[in-house]
């Protein structure tokens, strides 16, 4: 879902445009081609000049608006997987998965 999804790719897209726009003026960081991963949870750090909002309360705002066309009708979805299934998923290490997966597929070549 995280590497597929055109909503995902619409929102970092959303992020990046938005952090172009608010460094701009300084040439070391406006207009990058991307940003660091370790940036998104910081999103709500980032304040209004009034302080009354965050950066991610305007972007998800700015997507439900321009983005969403089912946003605050019944038949809108969260359109990620569910913040604990990320979590776990998060800490699973891959050198374990892929031993496992080697046993299913020996497992299931001998019939067991």
């Amino acid at each position: 879902t995280l590497q597929s999804s055109e909503v995902v790719l619409q929102i970092l897209g959303l992020v990046l445009a938005f952090g172009n726009f608010m460094n701009g003026g300084n040439r070391s960081r406006g207009q990058a081609d991307g940003f660091t991963l370790d940036i998104l949870p910081k999103l709500k750090d980032v304040k209004s000049s009034d302080n009354s909002t965050s950066l991610l309360s305007y972007i998800v705002a700015y997507y439900l608006k321009h983005f969403d066309e089912d946003a605050g009708r019944e038949t809108c979805l969260y359109p990620l997987p569910e913040p604990q299934d990320l979590f776990q998923a998060s800490q699973m290490k891959f050198e374990d998965f892929e031993r496992d997966l080697r046993k299913l597929k020996k497992d299931l070549n001998d019939g067991v």
